[in-house]
């Protein structure tokens, strides 16, 4: 906690919460809350900017999808970096974005990979130490698919089905 008068308002945490009255308060509503919201009104309004009838607007529609979307997450970098020496801070946003977003685009990876540098040595260690057990879990649960659905009772995902409109006819001579 760092010091400061830190003021909660909250009328429904998942929808409309605010933490205010400290530096880190202020930059997490300027670069992830304020954000997200921007991303959700346009999210939610889409399929009715889908429904217009001028192809110009949908376009335009389009557009403002991949701004807010890529002001969203330049947010929540922004915030990662500037943080990154507060490990405590970042921590579990940095934990749930390396765990959800799978596979990481390359574009992105580096600027993961920038902001854990820039975390003091041991817990940058302890955090590389458990994205590499999650990739790792990743990779097994992959391999062992195949043998859990023979073991589940699914049907097994490399059998080859042939069409019922094939016919053969066997003579028995």
């Amino acid at each position: 906690m760092e010091p400061g008068n830190i003021y909660i308002r909250m009328v429904d945490w998942d929808t409309d919460a605010n933490v205010s009255g400290t530096s880190i308060n202020e930059d997490y509503n300027t670069y992830i809350l304020e954000r997200e919201v921007q991303w959700g009104a346009v999210y939610w309004n889409r399929d009715r900017r889908k429904m217009a009838e001028d192809s110009t607007k949908t376009e335009n529609s389009k557009l403002l999808d991949i701004s807010v979307t890529e002001q969203r997450s330049e947010g929540r970098f922004t915030f990662l970096r500037k943080y990154a020496k507060y490990p405590n801070v970042i921590r579990v946003m940095l934990a749930r974005d390396l765990r959800t977003k799978y596979p990481i685009r390359e574009s992105e990876l580096s600027q993961y990979l920038c902001i854990i540098d820039s975390m003091p040595q041991a817990d940058r260690d302890v955090f590389l130490s458990w994205w590499d057990y999650i990739i790792k879990e990743r990779e097994f649960k992959k391999k062992t698919r195949i043998i859990l659905d023979s073991l589940l009772g699914d049907p097994p995902r490399f059998i080859e089905t042939i069409p019922s409109s094939s016919s053969l006819t066997i003579k028995n001579e």
